[in-house]
């Protein structure tokens, strides 16, 4: 759906000060960025840094003076998702913002987080979890994506990329295997799904994977009857 259209400038948002990274922020949106990523404190991709966003102060201090509605907001994938879309939500909500017409990537991806953490959660528990955030969401207006398929974790363990695209396509499954079992439809639950891959300096190489891993999906889906 969304071939066609330019790419978006996410600049990345990883000062542990809130405040500072408003700053920063900002800077970066005047400076031509058209997106925010927000790697949030515990991420794994934060890399020991990342924003610290413990309450709704938090986050209100995080995008102080950014203009949520002309800009692409992305969460990187972290232990406590949920938090985070609730605390945006809110932000959005006292700010007026019509949640409808927000672009917001949400980044849930336990299967990701749970690989690097060892989380000992259960499988069926987190789906559950899973489908009652991403529906609560839905109900505030907001049309996600809400979950990350992330790469990365599988590529900087040593993936080749053939096994980094077998691993995107099996969390595609697995996450919307999940969201059925909780009432959503085959077309809907993958429609909560985004895709991030690792790309490195061999751009032709990452462009093949990019259009291999549209290619794969797409059987997935028909396969899928969707």
């Amino acid at each position: 759906g969304t071939a066609g259209r330019p790419w978006a400038i996410l600049a990345r948002v990883d000062h542990p000060d809130p405040a500072v990274a408003a700053e920063l922020a900002l800077a970066d949106l005047t400076g031509g960025a058209n997106g925010l990523s927000l790697a949030v404190a515990g991420s794994p991709v934060a890399r020991g840094f990342g924003v610290a966003i413990d309450t709704d102060r938090d986050m209100a201090a995080c995008l102080d003076g950014v203009l949520l509605d002309l800009i692409h907001v992305r969460f990187e994938p972290h232990a406590e998702p949920a938090a985070s879309a609730r605390r945006f939500a809110a932000l959005c909500a006292r700010r007026g913002h019509d949640a409808t017409r927000l672009n917001v990537s949400f980044g849930f991806d336990p299967i990701g987080t749970h690989s690097a953490s060892r989380d000992k959660q259960t499988w069926p528990e987190t789906g559950r979890q899973l489908a009652t955030s991403i529906g609560e969401l839905r109900a505030d207006g907001f049309a996600g994506p809400f979950i990350t398929c992330d790469g990365r974790p599988a590529s900087e363990a040593g993936a080749s990329d053939a096994q980094e695209l077998a691993w995107l396509l099996a969390s595609g499954v697995a996450y919307g295997r999940a969201l059925c079992a909780h009432g959503f439809t085959v077309a809907d639950a993958y429609g909560c799904l985004s895709w991030t891959l690792a790309i490195d300096a061999d751009q032709f190489l990452g462009i093949a994977k990019l259009r291999a891993l549209r290619r794969l999906w797409r059987r997935v889906e028909a396969a899928s009857g969707v």
